[in-house]
């Protein structure tokens, strides 16, 4: 499938914990999953600059290609970041 589609999931507010500067927890809760072919991968859109703090999550999906030894689709998860908590 050409371009970017909506990714169906059973768990689409997934909740993660990176940690931000100065050793704090930031919580950072999933708001799309999307799935882009690796021809149409928007490279600048994905790691470009954001508004906002937030954390982009991508890994490979899709139909693994035998002959080309990858995945014909990457998977991208955008969230945004709901909370920070103190280092201890």
């Amino acid at each position: 499938m050409p371009g970017p589609y909506q990714a169906k999931s059973t768990c689409p507010r997934i909740t993660v914990g990176p940690i931000c500067p100065g050793g704090a927890a930031c919580i950072c809760t999933n708001r799309i999953v999307t799935v882009f072919t690796v021809g149409a991968f928007p490279s600048t859109a994905v790691y470009g600059i954001i508004d906002d703090p937030g954390l982009r999550l991508i890994t490979c999906g899709g139909t693994f290609d035998p002959a080309a030894g990858s995945y014909e689709s990457n998977i991208v998860a955008y969230a945004t970041l709901t909370s920070r908590h103190p280092a201890t």
